[in-house]
């Protein structure tokens, strides 16, 4: 959201077939992590300051995923 409107919004199906819930969600939290980074870059680019930009997930398996480094799938 900036300026109270959405900024970037997309719904489609999922590239490749996941065969757990936590698989999916992980791969969800990380085609929205490349988007921010992306929409981040363009927007410093315009002089535009911000920020950290939040990404939020509901899945306990994939949070723990995504904050443990070691983690492979």
């Amino acid at each position: 959201m900036i300026v109270d409107g959405a900024f970037s919004w997309t719904s489609r199906t999922q590239r490749t077939v996941a065969l757990s819930s936590t698989e999916a969600e992980y791969m969800t939290l990380s085609d929205c992590s490349q988007q921010c980074v992306w929409i981040h870059s363009i927007l410093t680019k315009l002089s535009y300051r911000f920020g950290p930009i939040h990404i939020s997930g509901d899945n306990q398996g994939s949070l723990f995923m995504t904050s443990n480094l070691v983690t492979e799938l």
